[in-house]
């Protein structure tokens, strides 16, 4: 029998330097081993362009063991090859990122615009932009889960992060609070790492989920909703803030618009759709205590960069 929810979540490549050594395996393990059965829900797992292996292998065991259906979008070297590399500007990346790396960018907007290493980003973004969107196909994976609940008769798919996670009261206080009308669910994101949280406590009922400070939220889509994801814009780039801002869904994600201050991509208009503000959604722990807050953008340009390199080392 059909089912009316779908839950896809999308599994990709970890980041040397900003996601912990075996965060997706410990992360997935523990979703699959305690987040419950929710009634009419299918779940389905995107492996998305995975470079690993093994880290794949082990995934697919996982997934296997605890008998959850998933989807591979294979990563593919010939494809990889295609896209243009430069030793000599892969040399003045790495010495940038050397000279970033250790520094606090939140600044004021007004010091951000003016500070040299500005540029620097925005230097390195561009450069690395095919080699993001290859790898990390931030947006187009997400893009895939919304076409294909779409596709297969879903009423509703919640496209989520490898590290989002559900409890009971959670997911009931969305399904038991949506509107006839309503085309986009907004769920709000908590960090179990803002509070210093091990998932294992997450089997406690009595923790108090609003203690934690909001962050960007998931997003859950009717299969009558037109508006998806932006694919030409990269991970690194608030990717899906254009898209809530797009919704017209408030919220601080209103002033990240590093879409346009890195890469010039404008914003497409506004849309007035119905949606809904729902819940919450629990992002696991990272286990990397190196990634804050406050050095997670150097981060990602560092860890795009390592694997890169790491792709290019193993397969010449």
């Amino acid at each position: 029998m059909q089912k009316k929810y779908l839950i896809f979540r999308i599994l990709g490549n970890d980041l040397p330097g900003l996601h912990g050594n075996n965060q997706t395996l410990q992360n997935l393990e523990f979703t699959l081993l305690n987040e419950a059965n929710f009634p009419d829900t299918e779940k389905i797992y995107l492996l998305n362009r995975i470079f690993d292996t093994n880290k794949k292998t082990k995934i697919k065991q996982l997934l296997d063991k605890y008998k959850f259906k998933f989807i591979d979008i294979p990563f593919n070297i010939d494809e990889f090859n295609k896209i243009k590399y430069n030793r000599n500007l892969q040399q003045q990346i790495d010495r940038k990122l050397n000279s970033t790396k250790k520094k606090n960018i939140i600044v004021s907007y007004l010091e951000y615009l003016m500070n040299s290493e500005f540029k620097n980003r925005q230097s390195l973004i561009k450069k690395l932009y095919n080699y993001n969107l290859y790898l990390i196909n931030n947006n187009g994976s997400r893009n895939f889960c919304l076409e294909y609940g779409k596709e297969h008769g879903y009423e509703w798919t919640f496209v989520l992060d490898s590290n989002s996670y559900f409890t009971n009261k959670l997911f009931e206080n969305i399904v038991n609070h949506i509107e006839e009308t309503t085309e986009y669910i907004s769920i709000p994101q908590i960090r179990l790492s803002d509070n210093n949280i091990k998932n294992d406590e997450l089997l406690d009922d009595s923790l108090d989920f609003d203690s934690f400070p909001i962050r960007e939220p998931q997003i859950a889509f009717k299969n009558t909703s037109k508006i998806k994801f932006n694919k030409k814009i990269p991970y690194g780039t608030a990717p899906k803030a254009e898209l809530l801002r797009v919704l017209n869904i408030p919220g601080p994600w209103d002033k990240w618009k590093d879409n346009e201050l890195f890469l010039n991509i404008k914003d497409r208009q506004i849309e007035h759709v119905k949606f809904q503000i729902l819940s919450k959604i629990i992002r696991l722990n990272a286990y990397n205590s190196t990634n804050t807050i406050s050095n997670n953008f150097n981060q990602r340009i560092i860890g795009l960069n390592n694997l890169v390199n790491l792709i290019r080392n193993t397969n010449n």
